[in-house]
């Protein structure tokens, strides 16, 4: 391995670190900021043509990242559904009556909020 495959994969395993802890932390700012220069540094490595053992646990520090980030992602959207879903409670509610046919009710709720001691 040379000096600068090792410099870069010792920069690129800090990085993961960095990324793995802002993923950890719901830091989604550092997290977009981490991406360009994973990037550059994952293509620094390409070039520097490192032999495969040697990806071996970057390897793995990035497919860690890459999961986490999907849970990320997949938590964020099921929130965005449930908020979706909340408005649109609001504006109406559907219901059923006896004979099982589906009745849409809207509500005319205010916009602003009461505050009760």
């Amino acid at each position: 391995m040379t000096d600068a495959t090792n410099d870069i994969l010792s920069d690129l395993d800090a990085l993961l670190k960095t990324e793995r802890d802002a993923l950890l932390s719901g830091n989604l700012d550092a997290i977009a900021r981490i991406t360009e220069e994973k990037t550059a540094l994952i293509e620094a490595l390409g070039a520097a043509e490192p032999e495969p053992e040697e990806l071996d646990e970057i390897r793995a520090k990035v497919r860690r990242n890459q999961d986490m980030l999907a849970s990320s992602l997949k938590g964020i959207r099921a929130v965005a559904e449930r908020m979706s879903e909340l408005r649109r409670v609001r504006k109406e509610m559907t219901t059923y009556d006896a004979n099982g046919q589906k009745t849409v009710v809207k509500t005319t709720l205010s916009e602003k909020m009461e505050r009760r001691a």
